[in-house]
């Protein structure tokens, strides 16, 4: 069983890894390559982890909307988006 803690950690890395990827998809060029490095996560405290999800999960709907167009996204279109543009990191 998972602790509230891990269950970020899984959240910030999966966000993290499929952000990149859809950055990439839409051409985003970031001023250096740094961005896309996945941070090592589980040394965060949780309330700095807690704060890097939520800015994870804004930027990723901003990406995913870019790539499907869409202004308004369900949650079950987000974390299919997350689970299979993250495999592919």
């Amino acid at each position: 069983m998972h602790t509230g803690r891990e269950r970020l950690v899984h959240q910030a890395a999966a966000y993290k890894k499929a952000w990149v990827v859809g950055a990439v998809w839409v051409g985003f060029k970031p001023e250096s390559m740094q961005i896309f490095l996945v941070p090592n996560y589980g040394c965060m405290p949780r309330r700095n982890l807690e704060d890097e999800v939520r800015a994870l999960q804004e930027d990723f709907d901003v990406c995913l909307k870019g790539i499907l167009g869409k202004k308004t996204l369900t949650s079950a279109v987000k974390e299919r988006a997350v689970s299979y543009l993250g495999s592919k990191y």
